[in-house]
């Protein structure tokens, strides 16, 4: 793909929305078409996102059983309140529009040998964590902090998320 964006957390503004099934196995899911508009600056999160040349990019959300419940929720959480997914698309008359409201988006790059792939996900802002939050994680792993045998990410076995962290299931 030309004008491959970096991994990181993106404001877009949604301009489309459709119910669409891949081309190879016809799977359905949801698309939500976007135009990329700013950059969320991780180290400074509450700072304006970094304007963007804009570009368009499509946020899959799958309509499988494994992930269509993860699906739904995404797009309640952008306001989608169809109750119907030909309430969806937005070549159905009498749909539930979503277009023009701005989310957060978050791209994930998989390189492989032979191609580089964007993946689009539908993300939530970074929030602060509160100082009674911070005084439980001391409680619980500053431990870890003061710890000198050498324990390392290799050792640990994490798996990181787009920004290189991971969170649980």
């Amino acid at each position: 793909m030309s004008n491959t964006m970096e991994e990181g957390l993106y404001v877009a503004r949604i301009i489309g929305q459709r119910i669409e099934k891949s081309p190879l196995r016809e799977t359905p899911y949801a698309a939500l078409h976007i135009e990329i508009v700013g950059r969320v600056d991780l180290m400074n999160p509450t700072e304006p996102p970094a304007e963007v040349t804009p570009v368009r990019r499509t946020v899959d959300l799958w309509l499988t059983d494994a992930a269509a419940e993860r699906s739904v929720r995404d797009l309640k959480a952008i306001g989608w309140t169809g109750a119907s997914f030909t309430q969806f698309d937005d070549r159905i008359e009498g749909h539930v529009n979503i277009t023009g409201r701005s989310i957060f988006v978050s791209c994930r790059i998989d390189d492989t040998s032979t191609t580089v792939r964007e993946r689009w996900a539908i993300t939530s802002a970074p929030k602060p964590v509160d100082k009674n939050r911070l005084v439980d994680l001391d409680a619980r792993f500053g431990s870890l902090l003061t710890d000198t045998t050498g324990t390392t990410d290799e050792k640990a076995g994490h798996a990181g998320d787009e920004s290189g962290r991971h969170e649980p299931a």
